[in-house]
């Protein structure tokens, strides 16, 4: 990681991995523990969630939930995917980013609960494609790009190389372990039970974001940085520009 740092010129001028891990474990700087803690769990719940798992076994979810050709179906979920992600690149400065990103999490946990309902009902197989695409289109909308926005938003300049290398390789790692998982998991808890697994996450992503996200719309970075030293970040307002 610290190599990664370096290659970026993070190093130069801010905080070292080594600095960045100890004051998440408590110890050195107390301004960074709290933003990064909050993008760590934010990461986490993007992989945990199961997108990695879904996009990649999509056709073959669809096949075995009995749709005749689940190759289409996967072009179909995909083609969702791109238009909800252009669509989230305008409601991000519209809504604000702690909406979208609750929001999101409630969409995915409802479609992965109907997913796995589903897999224990039988029911015909559009319901499937219609749970997918909602699954898919509400990731695309939140939980896909957000994370990605509030990493440099949140994290303090003095320790933003070093804690995006690392929350950065947490979240490839998570993916890999994910998607590594999920035929096992699914072949010793069933399909039912690993969709509700997701919902379940998902649901606790939406309440980790309501009680500890703060919202970075129309903030300058001193300013987001500033509520944290304050401890009000979880209710952040937007700065008066935005009113």
């Amino acid at each position: 990681l610290d190599a990664l740092v370096r290659s970026t010129g993070g190093a130069n001028d801010g905080l070292g991995v080594r600095v960045v891990l100890a004051a998440l474990c408590g110890g050195g700087d107390a301004g960074v523990r709290r933003p990064l803690a909050i993008v760590l769990c934010v990461m986490l719940f993007q992989q945990f969630s199961g997108i990695n798992a879904v996009i990649f076994y999509s056709g073959p979810l669809l096949a075995s939930a009995g749709m005749a050709n689940g190759d289409l179906g996967g072009v179909l979920v995909m083609t969702v995917q791109v238009l909800a992600t252009g669509l989230a690149l305008v409601l991000m400065d519209r809504l604000g980013r702690r909406p979208l990103l609750a929001g999101s999490l409630c969409g995915m946990a409802a479609a992965a609960a109907l997913l796995a309902l589903h897999f224990l009902l039988e029911p015909p197989p559009f319901v499937a494609l219609v749970a997918l695409f909602l699954y898919i289109a509400a990731f695309s909308l939140g939980l896909g790009p957000v994370p990605w926005l509030l990493m440099p938003e949140l994290l303090p300049t003095r320790a933003r190389g070093a804690a995006a290398a690392l929350a950065t390789v947490l979240n490839w790692s998570c993916s890999f372990l994910v998607t590594e998982t999920f035929a096992g998991l699914v072949a010793r808890i069933g399909a039912a039970g690993a969709f509700f697994g997701f919902a379940l996450v998902c649901a606790v992503g939406a309440a980790f974001v309501a009680a500890a996200v703060p919202e970075t719309k129309g903030l300058r970075l001193d300013e987001v940085e500033a509520l944290f030293r304050a401890g009000t970040a979880a209710a952040a307002p937007c700065s008066s520009r935005d009113e």
